[in-house]
């Protein structure tokens, strides 16, 4: 069971491990369209969310739709992770609603 923690909670070393990952995302090819990179995926994947014909943020398919999302990313990550020499990244939730939280995304300390 992998657990998704609070980014309050995660050491510089989690943050930076996970930055790392985020930058090789963009040199890797993604693993469902090798035509693009990794990270660009995702984009992508959001973009088209939002589009009129689709809305997948405002309709009943957004919780699966999201859920395979962030499994398909959880996957890349790691996979990236693994090729940065770097362990599994730790998957972190950003609370809106904290301060902290904010403070504590935005810090590159």
């Amino acid at each position: 069971v992998r657990v998704i923690r609070n980014v309050l909670t995660l050491t510089q070393e989690e943050k930076d491990v996970y930055v790392r990952a985020v930058k090789r995302m963009k040199k890797m090819p993604s693993t469902w369209d090798p035509a693009i990179n990794s990270y660009d995926y995702f984009v992508r994947g959001h973009m088209q969310a939002v589009v009129p014909n689709t809305h997948v943020h405002a309709a009943w398919r957004f919780f699966p739709w999201h859920r395979t999302m962030l499994l398909r990313f959880t996957h890349e990550i790691d996979r990236a992770a693994a090729l940065n020499g770097d362990g599994q990244v730790q998957m972190a939730y950003w609370d809106w609603t904290s301060p902290e939280a904010t403070a504590a995304l935005l810090d590159d300390q």
